[in-house]
């Protein structure tokens, strides 16, 4: 079953098309990152991978003060870092 948080946005194919039939060859990150923002309403946006894994080491690295700890107890580090990293 798969994790709602990570896949409760579906967005339709055609949607996917409309995007690649109107850019030239090339779709940028950034192109690709605000088009997926703005189709998810903010909900999901593009980040480089090498920021999202020393963001995971700082927050692992911090993990065990309480304040971290309450903020973070709903995220499955081991599933966000098997499946996306």
């Amino acid at each position: 079953m798969q994790n709602k948080q990570l896949y409760g946005v579906m967005i339709p194919r055609l949607k996917l098309l409309e995007l690649a039939s109107g850019l030239n060859n090339e779709i940028s990150t950034h192109s690709l990152g605000q088009w997926l923002k703005a189709e998810t309403d903010g909900q999901y946006v593009v980040l480089p991978r090498d920021f999202v894994v020393a963001l995971m080491d700082v927050v692992d690295s911090f993990f065990h003060e309480e304040q971290v700890k309450a903020l973070m107890s709903n995220w499955n580090f081991a599933e966000i870092r098997g499946t996306w990293l």
